[in-house]
């Protein structure tokens, strides 16, 4: 779908940290290849104005919670900034910089 979009994309890595160093042996291209359910991928490609979701909630008061509908306006190195797509807080802005996910079962020896 992003292909549909034109412009220049930009990719977005996710950044693994081993919380066991006993736990050292999985190769980073193993941990890199992992989805596990919950967690999104290690790499995902954006373009201006291209549609994306919310998967968590945010800031709920001003609109920005889990299933919130933004257009991608800004794709800089460390930030993504969007605005709110539809509904009571249309147009309100909001910039996403790296949030850490962290399994809650502990399946896994490290954190995305």
């Amino acid at each position: 779908m992003i292909n549909n979009f034109p412009g220049e994309g930009r990719q977005y890595l996710s950044s693994d940290t081993i919380v066991d160093r006993n736990y050292h042996q999985y190769p980073q291209d193993f941990l890199n290849n992992l989805n596990p359910s919950g967690l999104l991928m290690h790499r995902i490609s954006l373009k201006k104005y291209c549609p994306i979701m919310l998967l968590r909630n945010f800031d709920p008061a001003n609109g920005h919670c889990n299933g919130t509908r933004y257009t991608v306006t800004q794709l800089n190195s460390h930030v993504i900034e969007a605005v709110i797509a539809i509904g009571a807080h249309s147009g309100k802005r909001l910039f996403i910089s790296r949030i850490p996910l962290v399994p809650s079962d502990n399946q896994f020896p490290f954190q995305l």
